[in-house]
């Protein structure tokens, strides 16, 4: 019996050979099982819920039959107190590819506590499918018993900006995450480029939370209205001396900025110069320009003889006129400001001059590479003319998400520095960055902006011309439109808008 199995396997070998004439390479049928990864990089629900849910996705093929083990691990939240870390796993059968659901079950226990996270990771694949990009994702456990603790003080944002001509700058408090007993926390101002009692007034004040009360809490520090031409200024606010058992929450520091409105070069808003430090004649670029002790002026009114590149001409702080502080992931300022990206990398740079706060791409193929792309989409559109513009049309880490929209959203969901509130730059404060004095492409100051590609980037100004939107071009050709279905890069910004 076992010598005819053997015979009738070999046969069948033959009997496939000759009918693929002759057998030889490439005659194996391909297979493909695809990719396994997590929807999202990022869960979360009420430990009331006793479970939390994910979805693992099969993309790229959906050939035989596939497996993964999703792993739970300690976070801040710590196996069996919080959650069960049994080893979980989803199966696919051939042809399947369905979004498969699965949850971690987790303690509702009565403990005020902060909001803790636990780990996961797809591992063990079967079938010959591989691992996504996605495959590590984060739960999130939201406590619901904080009403039982003080909670947290901390500043409303990382950031604040105010023309000077404001009269006073006003800063929020909040308390969260416990709203136990009465509370309170100092505030207190200091200087940085601004100066105590010159531009500002200095201010310290208590900020108190009666029982109960969760209530955001005002302060308003008076700005000095100056005639003084200058670049905008900055001051810190710092909490301190908590009371009652509350902490002090990731926020406890924050930079306001003081938008000058005396700067001579404005019109109708606070820009930077263009960066252009050189003259041209008929027949040559970058040429010296006027010396003004020999008493030459052979380029009147050209660019480079104006503005902030005259004036505030200091390369310690971006190149030209352009002036830059780096932020860490909390938005606060490195306190090294020459330290290199790739010594101390930041998340985010602060335009000393519009006040506006820029995000800083990243090169990890995380949600913020700098080269992924986006479709250009809003939901409603802008006008009745243009309508939304394309959904999901771009490439990006999250297949499902890769449109302006989506974007601006994941990153205010993941809280870039400290901040929840950024949103697609118009073409006027795109423009703001290009540097037209750079020898080379990408025209922005790369040593403020690192991972800059020389690419389109969208903006949110609607172009009639096209029905479609503006973009900021940093390959030299700046300005112009295009149909919302192309693919173009995308640089998130925060703050007041500019005029």
């Amino acid at each position: 019996m076992q010598y005819r199995g053997l015979r009738h396997v070999f046969y069948s070998s033959f009997l496939f050979i000759s009918a693929c004439g002759g057998g030889g390479d490439g005659d194996t049928p391909t297979t493909n099982p695809g990719e396994l990864e997590f929807t999202s990089s990022r869960y979360q629900e009420s430990e009331s819920a006793g479970g939390i849910s994910f979805v693992v996705t099969r993309t790229g093929g959906a050939d035989g039959f596939v497996s993964v083990d999703i792993i739970p691990s300690n976070g801040t939240a710590t196996a069996v107190d919080d959650f069960n870390d049994a080893t979980l796993t989803v199966f696919f059968d051939d042809g399947d590819s369905a979004p498969k659901n699965g949850m971690v079950n987790v303690v509702n226990d009565s403990d005020p506590e902060s909001d803790e996270t636990i780990n996961l990771t797809l591992s063990n694949p079967t079938g010959g499918a591989t691992l996504g990009a996605t495959n590590t994702s984060v739960i999130t456990i939201l406590d619901n018993d904080t009403a039982l603790l003080p909670g947290e003080l901390q500043f409303s944002a990382a950031t604040y900006q105010v023309g000077e001509a404001a009269g006073n700058v006003s800063i929020t408090v909040t308390r969260t995450n416990g709203t136990l007993g009465a509370v309170s926390v100092d505030v207190a101002t200091s200087g940085n480029t601004a100066t105590a009692d010159v531009d500002y007034t200095t201010t310290s004040a208590t900020v108190n939370f009666a029982d109960g009360d969760s209530t955001a809490q005002t302060i308003n520090i008076p700005i000095t209205n100056d005639p003084d031409p200058e670049s905008s200024e900055t001051f810190t606010v710092t909490l301190s001396n908590v009371t009652g058992g509350a902490s002090i929450g990731t926020q406890s520091t924050s930079i306001v900025t003081i938008l000058d409105d005396d700067n001579p070069t404005a019109t109708g808003s606070v820009l930077n110069d263009t960066g252009v430090t050189t003259c041209s004649d008929a027949t040559a670029n970058g040429l010296a320009c006027n010396d003004a002790t020999a008493g030459t002026d052979q380029f009147p009114g050209q660019d480079a003889e104006h503005g902030r590149d005259v004036i505030d001409n200091d390369d310690g702080d971006g190149r030209a006129g352009f002036s830059f502080t780096k932020l860490d992931s909390n938005g606060v300022p490195l306190a090294d400001q020459t330290a290199d990206y790739a010594t101390t990398p930041w998340d985010c740079v602060r335009d000393n001059v519009t006040g506006l706060i820029w995000e800083v791409k990243t090169n990890d193929d995380g949600l913020r590479d700098k080269d992924w792309n986006y479709s250009w989409y809003r939901s409603g559109g802008i006008t009745a003319f243009s309508g939304p513009g394309a959904i999901n049309g771009g490439t990006c880490v999250d297949d499902s998400n890769c449109d302006t929209e989506k974007y601006v959203t994941e990153v205010n969901v993941s809280g870039m520095c400290g901040a929840n509130d950024w949103r697609l730059p118009s073409r006027h404060e795109l423009f703001s960055l290009v540097d037209f004095g750079a020898t080379a492409t990408p025209l922005i100051d790369t040593q403020f902006f690192p991972n800059s590609i020389s690419s389109m980037y969208w903006t949110s100004s609607e172009s009639t011309e096209s029905g479609g939107s503006a973009f900021i071009d940093f390959t030299g050709n700046p300005s112009g439109s295009a149909i919302r279905n192309i693919e173009m890069s995308v640089r998130l910004v925060r703050g007041g808008e500019l005029r």
